[in-house]
């Protein structure tokens, strides 16, 4: 196994993230590595960036974090961080693991209709991956029990 002693996970809460949560952690738990999960709130684009108040935009990142460590607590043994960032997803994902020198993403994938993937390019997972200057580990998509695929 590689040495990893920094991971980053990414969730936007959806059962897919959770799935992704489990395999960074049991990934975590046998490197002996610290974990970090962040969640990207997009900012919106132009004067929608702007609009939001500090102390709301403070007071949202207060319930993201209380909301990680409340759905995702640490594994035993392991380090666990918690982040709220603000803007591009894929660009921020990739800035937090430069920061913290992740050596390994962890993120869940999420299937794309047509439309969506016209229109935007492909998935943020794909975006991760396709600029990341790390492992990337991109869980697929699991339909959580008691939903039939469509």
């Amino acid at each position: 196994m590689p040495e990893y002693r920094s991971i980053l996970c990414c969730t936007d809460f959806s059962h897919n993230a959770d799935v992704a949560f489990e395999e960074a952690a049991y990934i975590a738990s046998l490197a002996g590595a610290r974990l970090t999960l962040l969640h990207v709130v997009h900012a919106g684009v132009g004067e929608a960036a702007r609009a939001l108040p500090a102390d709301q935009v403070a007071a949202e990142d207060d319930a993201g974090l209380e909301r990680m460590a409340r759905e995702y607590p640490p594994p035993a043994g392991v380090e666990m961080r918690y982040s709220v960032r603000h803007g591009n997803i894929a660009a921020e994902i990739l800035e937090a693991a430069e920061e913290m020198g992740a050596e390994l993403i962890v993120i869940g994938a999420r299937g794309l209709t047509r439309w969506e993937a016209f229109m935007g390019g492909g998935s943020i997972a794909e975006k991760v991956v396709r600029h990341a200057s790390t492992t990337v580990i991109v869980v697929p998509a699991h339909e959580p029990a008691g939903h039939a695929a469509q």
